[in-house]
């Protein structure tokens, strides 16, 4: 249990893929991490595919753009959908599976939620 001890939270909104939450929401409490479910308010909701996700916590922001935390000129990746959102906020859109930058790890989509899942361990296990 390589991450016993840690705190993490995941920010959700209304229509989150309900696999890009739940699954890497399961492997990191596989891997002893207490996880939290950040959103806007505390009120249920549905996931894009009807699973109901219930926040614990409230937080400002629901994404990393509407957070703030997106940097001019940082490598984002997300589906093609949002692309022109991250660019616009000033990333530089990468099409990799997964990867890190700085302590942010970014993933596309739920075909790559292993890749993800793999480089958020090794970060949250490093960090």
């Amino acid at each position: 249990m390589r991450l016993s001890g840690k705190s993490i939270a995941i920010l959700i909104a209304e229509g989150v893929e309900d696999y890009e939450y739940f699954v890497p929401l399961m492997r990191l409490q596989e891997e002893g991490a207490r996880v939290l479910s950040a959103g806007m308010d505390l009120k249920p909701f549905k996931g894009k595919n009807g699973l109901a996700i219930t926040p614990d916590i409230c937080h400002g922001g629901s994404t990393a753009i509407s957070a703030g935390i997106i940097k001019k000129g940082q490598r984002a990746t997300g589906s093609t959908g949002i692309k022109d959102d991250l660019v616009n906020a000033g990333a530089v859109w990468v099409d990799e599976p997964a990867f890190r930058e700085g302590n942010q790890v970014w993933g596309r989509v739920v075909a790559d939620i292993p890749d993800f899942n793999r480089e958020l361990v090794k970060a949250l296990v490093e960090g």
